[in-house]
């Protein structure tokens, strides 16, 4: 039960015109909000990855160019001065995270900032992909065993926007239940009145991430971009969640928009549908959802659980103000069957709410410049003579992890929050029990040790004995960019979280631009459902364009842990995953 109705803030539109443009013409459209069905404008089958030949890659060099302005939500302005957030006070437990298992070098700069680090873990390898290039490797040595190449490489010969754009805002998931992997980013094509925006999504073939890929191309739309694309795989379906700007009017808001993509189907390279949804003309106050993404092939959801989104609320955003600051739950009910009958929440309307401890979203303001780092060129005191960076506040972070744990149903999640109200980043982690029947918050409290420091982009996940792992950035104008852990076991204190890990200190600070993140990825090893795999930006030296990434793993029941020996590219003898 809904406890209000947020009013609409922003430059309403009544109506919202889908062009269908290269849909087929099955495509709903004239502003309708949904369901819009569509098939796959394109769908093809790679050549092995690993065959594919390429121009080897030069490193960059050189000023950094911004891949995708971060749009901004309007909503973020609305935000009142920096109070600070409710929590729970040091001394957290003093026992440490557990230290790495293993950690090696990710992609390298690739000349676009941010990097948009991400990456998934699988039975023998970690694919990790940033903004244009993506690489395999070998979890178990850390060597590269394909890449880094481009993203849209694996559109080579398909055809059509997928292979000739390289947009950036990538996705990685492994799906552990058909063992398959999954590489999406958007594109966005032309300028003046001949644009098109769409999806790219491409599913591995088999389990071996050099071999081929079934390759898809979704249209999105004329004028609308699908900003910030965000994905969960459940049982019923490939979910997306997108941050929608209406380019043909400078950008402006223009809602949130939500899909489910029929990945039975993709998983057997056919053609596939796509359900959409346009919040935008129902209430354009809706914006920043992610999907729910499931972990543990073991305990599937219970048989009937529909897709699962989830938003982020401040008290203060909305008129009049919230009694608390509350996640809001939308479930997607797609119908394979009948598409048109799919379903989105309450009548587009979120289905229910959860309050959650007080938290400050404002930064700066408005979620702009405001992470400090250690100044460059020897400046007085005081002064900040590197950028500050961005600390994209407002939005829950990369994943939103669910588990069934047999006698209960479980989601982790994170975002940045003003820690202190000194506009010191910390990090909003919680724990929420039973989402589907009567969601209650089991913990949820910000992760700052009060050092100093600030930590931001999380990532947050939940191994199969219900120990918690949190992955971030930290920096301070003491402390460069870095990449920290921490964690808890489940028998820890409630809203608690262990002295944290730094696999990969910073060594310099980013010179080039403000932009940093915009999200990094913590994910679980299905060899043992315990291993955790975490991947994120840092700077080694002090550069405009030379960022890193870095790709640790650590377990907290280290003894339960198995490792698999790898194998070399091309090698899958020992692959028992087929397709369905």
């Amino acid at each position: 039960m809904k406890s209000y109705r947020p009013n609409r803030l922003f430059f309403f539109l009544t109506s919202l015109v889908i062009i269908a443009g290269a849909l087929p013409a099955q495509a709903q459209s004239d502003g309708q909000a949904g369901p819009i069905v569509s098939q796959s404008v394109r769908h093809s089958t790679s050549a092995p990855l690993r065959d594919l030949v390429r121009e080897p890659r030069v490193p960059f060099e050189g000023e950094p160019r911004e891949i995708n302005p971060l749009g901004r939500m309007p909503k973020v302005s609305r935000s009142g001065p920096s109070m600070g957030s409710e929590r729970m006070p040091p001394p957290y437990p003093p026992d440490p995270a557990p230290t790495p298992l293993k950690s090696f070098p990710g992609i390298d700069a690739t000349g676009w900032s941010p990097p948009d680090t991400v990456g998934d873990v699988g039975p023998m390898y970690y694919v990790q992909a940033v903004n244009t290039d993506y690489a395999v490797f070998n979890k178990a040595t850390g060597a590269v065993v394909l890449g880094p190449f481009n993203v849209n490489d694996l559109w080579t010969g398909a055809g059509g926007r997928c292979e000739s754009q390289n947009d950036g805002d990538p996705i990685v998931l492994y799906d552990s239940t058909n063992g398959r992997w999954m590489i999406s980013q958007f594109y966005l094509f032309g300028l003046g009145p001949n644009t098109e925006y769409g999806q790219c999504i491409a599913v591995s073939a088999t389990g071996d991430p050099t071999g081929s890929w079934h390759t898809y191309e979704f249209h999105w739309s004329d004028t609308i971009l699908n900003d910030y694309p965000h994905f969960g795989i459940w049982p019923d379906g490939l979910y997306m969640a997108a941050n929608q700007f209406d380019m043909s009017a400078g950008g402006t808001w223009a809602g949130q928009g939500v899909a489910a993509f029929e990945w039975a189907e993709m998983l057997k390279g056919n053609a596939a549908t796509m359900v959409k949804f346009d919040l935008f003309a129902h209430d354009d106050f809706y914006g920043a959802q992610i999907p729910v993404d499931w972990d543990g092939a073991a305990s599937p959801p219970p048989a009937g659980r529909p897709g699962l989104f989830i938003e982020w609320e401040d008290a203060d955003w909305s008129e009049p103000p919230l009694s608390a600051d509350q996640l809001w739950f939308w479930q997607f009910d797609v119908d394979w069957n009948t598409p048109g009958n799919s379903t989105f929440g309450d009548g587009l309307d979120f289905d229910y709410v959860l309050d959650t401890i007080d938290i400050d979203p404002t930064f700066c303001p408005g979620d702009r410049e405001c992470i400090p780092q250690p100044p460059y060129d020897n400046p007085p005191f005081g002064l900040q003579d590197s950028p500050l960076l961005e600390p994209v506040a407002p939005r829950l972070m990369h994943r939103m992890a669910y588990r069934n744990m047999g006698s209960y149903e479980v989601l982790v999640g994170s975002h940045t929050v003003d820690a202190d109200g000194t506009d010191r980043a910390g990090v909003h982690w919680f724990e929420i029990r039973d989402p589907f029947g009567s969601p209650f918050m089991q913990q949820d409290n910000v992760f700052d040790p009060d050092d100093g420091e600030n930590r931001w982009m999380g990532s947050i996940a939940m191994d199969k004995n219900g120990n918690i792992a949190l992955g971030y950035s930290v920096s301070s104008l003491t402390t460069h960019p870095s990449i920290r852990y921490t964690g808890r076991l489940a028998g820890d204190p409630l809203g608690t979280m262990r002295a944290e890990q730094t696999p990969f200190a910073g060594g310099g600070s980013q010179t080039g631009n403000s932009r940093w993140g915009d999200y990094s990825s913590m994910n679980v090893d299905p060899d043992d459902d315990l291993t955790f795999w975490y991947t994120q930006e840092y700077f080694v030296d002090t550069s405009s364009s030379g960022w890193s990434t870095g790709i640790v793993s650590f377990a907290f029941d280290a003894a339960e842990v198995v490792f698999s020996d790898g194998f070399e590219s091309g090698d899958t003898s020992s692959w028992s995953a087929s397709a369905p």
